[in-house]
């Protein structure tokens, strides 16, 4: 498990943050309602390197449209910038520096780049059509962070708490910016980096990192009730999260040492029948939190969780257990399916990813369906599921086996005498730290069938792994007998009370 480490040059900057706030304070204006200048993105000249690269990779989504191309200040509220930019406008945050230097709270150990900080002491509204993007020169990224005097619970928000605003169509696209809410001291202010609420919008986030605050990396909640299904223009929020890199470790949260909670929680259990508009895809995890993610869907919704690498550690306390006292569900992804048993149960699918977790890889709740392929678990237990009287349905997994070609060797799957479809979808279990669970622990109650046989597909083991596989959380005391287990099982367990 990587141990992130903040406290090199912490007492160097300190008293540059302490000046450079004394000067914000001294020449902050009045925020204004004036719009930025902006110029047609197809006409931009002169920009820096970085800049001119975005332009060129995303010709296709900036063509057209208005371009805002903004220098980092170290006394400037970034934030009071962007909200002044107009709606469908593409704001590119270039490695210019104003006033020569900016002010470094904060080390990047997940790559050796030089940050360009731009600091905010304000959330940033994602308005309709917004995009930003990090546009960074070789050997530099683009970081946004919040001012030490930040007293907002979000960096960036999107939506509205009651109302869809149905008029509302045009996506955001957040792009290649690293998101830092850590001070100096270890501590951060922050509840959630981005807060999506009731929209009929899609929020993309990809080839972003971000460092976990104490609660919520990224989260999208709307409790409106709405059928998605009832008028394809008025589908509800919705979120992409792709190729995204996310980073925590223990927080000091008012003299208590803490881990963030989920890196993202997606609530949506009021949205009926809603498909193709929330996706997890080929994101990479590391370090101390709760679980990757806290899933709710609402009746036949459906969700694509494909292709993630998940490599954290989850020992210590977050901040709801130690407010709220008692355990909560921890490991990689938590389900949560409804009660309704005249209504169709929400489906996941989970396909190509790599779960090394020290707790539980996979919680479920209430009434779900779930299609499970390819993914690889290793963990101290592979399931928990609720005591409530509502089945686990395992879906038909042949249909994700296309998207298993990443985490999976095709030339090994070629070699196989059994069907190549059949291989593919094979899902393995390895137990970690002398646990004794096998591939099914945990599941009490499911309607189908969940296949985690290596007989099916002997060439599938340990040493076919791709070389990109991560190590486990914990190599002591890994127990590998449970991968000898052959299980194709189909459990049809009513739960006793």
């Amino acid at each position: 498990m990587i141990k992130l480490q903040r406290s090199t040059a912490r007492l160097i900057v300190t008293a540059f943050l302490i000046q450079a706030l004394s000067l914000f304070a001294q020449t902050t204006q009045p925020a204004t309602t004036t719009s930025l200048p902006s110029t047609l993105c197809d006409t931009l000249t002169g920009q820096t390197t970085g800049v001119q690269q975005r332009l060129n990779q995303y010709n296709d989504l900036v063509r057209g449209r208005q371009c805002i191309v903004l220098s980092a200040d170290p006394i400037e509220d970034t934030a009071e910038l962007i909200n002044r930019a107009p709606e469908n406008s593409v704001i590119l945050l270039s490695s210019n520096i104003i006033h020569g230097v900016t002010p470094t709270p904060f080390m990047t150990p997940s790559t050796s780049k030089k940050p360009v900080n731009y600091f905010i002491d304000s959330p940033i509204l994602i308005k309709s059509g917004k995009d930003i993007i990090g546009a960074a020169d070789d050997g530099f990224e683009i970081v946004i962070s919040p001012w030490p005097s930040f007293r907002q619970n979000y960096m960036l928000k999107m939506g509205s708490y009651d109302d869809f605003q149905f008029g509302e169509t045009r996506d955001s696209h957040i792009k290649h910016i690293t998101f830092q809410p850590i001070l100096p001291d270890n501590s951060s202010p922050i509840h959630t980096i981005i807060f999506a609420q009731c929209s009929n919008r899609r929020l993309f986030l990809d080839n972003n990192v971000f460092y976990l605050p104490n609660w919520i990396g990224v989260r999208l909640e709307c409790t409106e009730p709405l059928d998605a299904a009832a008028n394809h223009l008025r589908p509800g929020p919705g979120l992409h999260f792709i190729n995204n890199t996310v980073l925590a470790d223990s927080i000091n949260a008012h003299g208590h040492i803490r881990i963030p909670l989920h890196a993202l929680k997606i609530y949506l259990r009021g949205i009926e029948n809603q498909s193709g508009r929330v996706s997890v895809i080929e994101n990479t995890s590391r370090g101390k939190m709760g679980s990757m993610g806290r899933f709710g869907l609402g009746p036949g919704s459906s969700m694509d969780i494909f292709r993630n690498i998940i490599d954290i550690d989850n020992s210590g306390l977050t901040h709801r257990e130690m407010n709220l006292g008692g355990k909560i569900l921890k490991g990689g992804f938590i389900l949560i399916g409804h009660s309704e048993r005249a209504s169709e149960p929400p489906l996941y699918n989970l396909a190509g990813n790599q779960i090394y977790v020290t707790d539980t890889a996979i919680s479920v709740e209430a009434k779900l369906e779930l299609a499970l392929a390819c993914n690889r678990l290793r963990a101290y237990k592979p399931w928990q599921q609720d005591k409530q009287q509502h089945p686990v349905k395992a879906a038909d997994p042949l249909p994700l086996a296309g998207e298993c070609e990443s985490s999976v060797n095709s030339t090994v799957a070629m070699a196989m005498t059994r069907p190549p479809r059949l291989c593919q979808i094979v899902n393995t279990w390895t137990a970690i730290n002398n646990s004794t669970a096998s591939a099914l622990s945990g599941l009490s109650y499911v309607d189908g069938q969940f296949n985690f046989d290596p007989l099916v597909c002997p060439a599938i083991n340990s040493t076919s792994a791709p070389a990109t596989t991560p190590s486990p959380p914990s190599s002591e005391g890994t127990n590998l007998a449970a991968t000898a287990l052959g299980v194709v099982t189909s459990l049809f367990l009513l739960l006793k009370n």
